[in-house]
């Protein structure tokens, strides 16, 4: 595991935070995967907004995983995962 990804409940999420050019910020985008033993089962995800820094979109990379492993993202889930 690298200082991109994390591990929590069992799952490993993956940040891809982007940079927007022209914008000079940053967006989110995850994946979140779970090994169970046979084929890694994935999902991406992306949320609006934008951060200053890399640092900072980051940091909601993970935090947005959290809230919807935690199920509190209306919309996304890891169901089938």
């Amino acid at each position: 595991m690298d200082d991109n990804s994390i591990q929590y409940k069992g799952f490993i999420i993956a940040a891809h935070p982007k940079l927007l050019e022209g914008l000079e910020r940053w967006s989110i985008e995850i994946t979140i995967a779970r090994d169970t033993g046979g084929e890694p089962s994935t999902r991406d995800f992306s949320a609006r907004g934008t951060y200053e820094t890399r640092e900072e979109a980051l940091e909601e990379c993970f935090n947005f995983g959290r809230r919807i492993i935690d199920g509190k993202v209306l919309g996304c889930n890891v169901h089938g995962l």
